[in-house]
């Protein structure tokens, strides 16, 4: 995803009220989250975890490695620093960026049915180690803390 390349026209366009320092990033990401729905040939759709790198993750999806994947979402303001209790800095996924960005380009309209869109809203749930690991059918059982995750790709209508 290059921020300096012709951000991609598309008909969802007339809904944006992000500023145009903000769109040179948002656009492309949400091109390509419409081409993936496209490219995957998923007749159902798969989820992306947002938090990690690992397999079955949004950064290994887009070829990203974490320092630019990273970049990405703050960029976006997908994501934000909060200060810790302790002084330290804390990253946070950023819910009502992503419920913005998700409208405002056409992925998921508030009272769009799941059919019907491109993406689901954020989900928050705990995900198991061997749904981590790529070809891993065995695990331990252990959970991981609750993760951010996202549908992309439409669901057939039943």
């Amino acid at each position: 995803l290059n921020p300096n390349a012709t951000a991609p026209t598309w008909s969802h366009t007339t809904n944006i009220f992000d500023a145009p320092s903000l769109q040179k990033y948002r656009l492309p990401l949400a091109n390509y989250i419409k081409q993936l729905d496209k490219a995957s040939a998923s007749r159902h759709g798969r989820f992306y975890l947002l938090q990690t790198n690992e397999w079955k993750s949004l950064a290994r999806i887009l070829g990203l490695g974490p320092q630019s994947y990273s970049a990405l979402l703050l960029a976006c303001e997908l994501v934000v620093v909060k200060k810790q209790k302790d002084g330290s800095n804390g990253v946070e996924i950023n819910t009502d960026g992503w419920k913005s960005f998700l409208s405002q380009y056409g992925l998921k309209n508030d009272f769009e049915k799941e059919t019907e869109s491109y993406t689901s809203d954020l989900q928050r749930g705990l995900v198991m180690e061997k749904a981590m690991i790529e070809n891993e059918m065995e695990g331990d059982g252990k959970r991981y803390p609750y993760m951010y995750m996202i549908r992309i790709g439409k669901i057939p209508p039943q």
